[in-house]
């Protein structure tokens, strides 16, 4: 899925005339902290995953794994987030742009 939002989508829609995406891009924070592991450029991370808005009305998102199956790694998935490319690990709280699939 994520390589259709990135490669596939912006193909289709320049082929249609339409070279601009409109996608919905909120910022939320982070509800755990991430680390990158092993990477060895420093380009922009994309990521699945589950948003969700607190009591207070905060919009919190929580980034998936990406498992095996596809289909466990779609579960409760809403959108994607871009991780920036020169961090390490990022902390809880810390704001992130996150893309919805859906209108949040």
């Amino acid at each position: 899925m994520m390589a259709f939002e990135v490669l596939v989508r912006p193909a289709i829609r320049k082929c249609g005339g339409f070279a601009k995406i409109y996608r919905t891009r909120v910022d939320a924070r982070l509800d755990c902290p991430v680390k990158y592991g092993r990477r060895t450029n420093h380009l922009p991370h994309y990521q699945y995953a589950h948003a969700y808005y607190d009591g207070q009305m905060n919009l919190w998102v929580k980034p998936l794994r990406q498992g095996g199956s596809l289909y466990n790694a779609l579960d409760g998935v809403n959108g994607f987030v871009l991780m920036p490319p020169s961090e390490d690990e990022l902390q809880i709280s810390q704001l992130i742009d996150f893309y919805s699939f859906v209108i949040m």
